[in-house]
């Protein structure tokens, strides 16, 4: 099987919104645009988040300045997997098939500041009105969910926990919140080898 995929062309123009105002217009438009339509399906990306979301990659990682939207479209990209909800602009090797569930790892640097604080709030804002997750939580952390209809579940680690939690898990995708030392990074990647 050839990884030599043709990255779609970002299919959206917006030339004539000066650089500056990009941002308030796209948030003005997602506003409109979630006034017709489910969240999941108004949201449009910024190029350089369309890329990640359009990437073949098992493992994702947004990276970007503060307040860049990283937060936000890593917890879109998470949650239209969990729910199998896709504008027409994602791509048909990325969609995961409806009829199989699928296993989203959550890896952050610290449990609560970075995944329960950040990311799972994010994806329940995704999916409340959809397909909500009911997450799981030991002595006051949030260590996993699963989508109402079972068809998503979530594990939640951070790298405090030690490299052996990391080891041995399997599933289809990694959401990494923020860079890990390289042997966390590969004990989370080697975990999706199984699934093509």
């Amino acid at each position: 099987m050839s990884t030599d995929l043709l990255i779609p062309e970002y299919p959206f123009d917006f030339s004539s919104v000066p650089r500056e105002k990009l941002g308030e217009y796209m948030r003005q438009l997602f506003r409109v645009r979630c006034k017709q339509m489910p969240r999941i399906l108004a949201y449009i990306p910024l190029p350089s988040q369309y890329l990640f979301h359009v990437s073949p990659s098992k493992e994702r990682m947004p990276s970007g300045g503060n307040q860049s939207g990283k937060t936000f479209s890593a917890g879109w990209d998470c949650s239209a997997f969990a729910e199998r909800t896709y504008p027409d602009w994602f791509p048909d090797y990325n969609r995961w098939p409806r009829d199989q569930q699928v296993k989203i790892r959550l890896v952050g640097g610290n449990l609560q500041e970075n995944i329960q604080n950040i990311m799972v709030p994010m994806i329940n804002w995704w999916l409340e009105d959809i397909n909500p997750v009911k997450w799981l939580t030991k002595r006051n952390l949030t260590v996993g969910g699963e989508t109402a209809d079972g068809r998503a579940v979530f594990y939640c680690i951070s790298e405090k926990q030690g490299l052996r939690a990391h080891e041995g898990w399997t599933g289809h995708y990694v959401y990494i919140d923020e860079a890990l030392a390289e042997e966390f990074y590969n004990a989370n990647l080697r975990g999706t080898i199984k699934y093509k």
